[in-house]
C-alpha cells in the first residue's frame, strides 16, 4: 500500500484556508497518511505533507486520541491567540468555557516531544516539508487526530518565536494493522520451520545413501 490521500482534508482545503484570518491564509496543504517506509506492526503511523507557500518553515506536530464518533467539519484549527500563545480553547476544548486555564507561551516554555498540553501531546517538529514520512509510534487499534502547525523557532531548543498558522487538523487516523509477514515472531517461526525441513531432507538423503552402500546379502 502506498500513499492514501486524506480525501476529506483535501476536499475542504480551499474553503477552510480561506476562512483562516492570517497573512498566509491561502496556503494550500496536502496531507497524506502513508504506509510506505513505515513499520507494518500496528504500532506506527506515517504522515507526509506539502505546502505551496512557506514550505521551508518548521512544522510542530500535535496528537490526541480521537473521540468516538469524531467527524471533521473543517480542516483548519485555531491554536494560538498571538505569536506563541497557545490558547486554552485548543488545549482544553471540552472544559475551557467552564474552567479557567491560562495560555502557554512556548517562546519561553520549551515543548519537546512528549510534552502534554491539555488533551494534546507534542510528538515532534520538522523543518520544512518532509521528503520521508514523519513516523509516530502509537497504540495498536487506537484512533488519533494530528494537528500540524507552521512555526518559527526561537533561540532556545524546543521553543518557538511564533506559531504562524494556518494550522491543519487531520481526520481520525489509525495505524495499519500488523502484517504477519512483517512480524518478528512469524519470521522466527518461518526460519525455524525452514531449518526443520532442511534437517529432515538431510536425514532422508543420508538414509538413502546408507541403503545404497549396504553390501548385498548372499542368497
Amino acid at each position: 500500500m502506498r500513499l492514501l490521500p486524506l480525501a476529506l482534508l483535501l476536499a475542504l482545503a480551499t474553503t477552510a484556508h480561506a476562512q483562516v484570518e492570517q497573512p498566509d491564509a491561502k496556503t494550500h496543504w496536502v496531507v497524506e497518511w502513508t504506509n510506505e517506509g513505515v513499520p507494518r506492526d500496528g504500532h506506527h503511523l506515517g504522515l507526509t505533507w506539502t505546502r505551496d507557500m512557506g514550505p521551508a518553515t518548521t512544522v510542530v506536530i500535535f496528537r490526541r486520541k480521537a473521540q468516538p464518533g469524531t467527524k471533521l467539519a473543517s480542516n483548519s484549527i485555531r491554536v494560538v491567540d498571538q505569536k506563541a500563545q497557545i490558547i486554552p480553547a485548543f488545549m482544553y476544548p471540552d472544559t475551557f468555557k467552564t474552567e479557567y486555564q491560562k495560555a502557554i507561551d512556548v517562546s519561553t516554555q520549551p515543548i519537546p516531544a512528549g510534552t502534554q498540553l491539555g488533551v494534546w501531546t507534542v510528538v515532534g517538529s520538522v523543518d520544512g516539508d518532509p521528503a520521508a514520512p514523519f513516523i509516530d509510534r502509537v497504540e495498536p487499534d487506537a484512533v488519533y487526530q494530528y494537528v500540524l502547525v507552521p512555526a518559527k523557532r526561537a533561540d532556545k531548543p524546543d521553543t518557538y518565536e511564533s506559531l504562524e498558522g494556518p494550522a491543519v487538523i487531520t481526520p481520525p487516523l489509525q495505524a495499519a494493522a500488523g502484517d504477519l509477514v512483517h512480524a518478528r515472531w512469524f519470521q522466527a517461526v518461518l526460519a525455524a520451520g525452514a531449518l526443520v525441513i532442511v534437517a529432515i531432507a538431510a536425514f532422508v538423503v543420508r538414509r538413502r545413501r546408507a541403503g545404497a552402500n549396504r553390501p548385498a546379502e548372499a542368497s
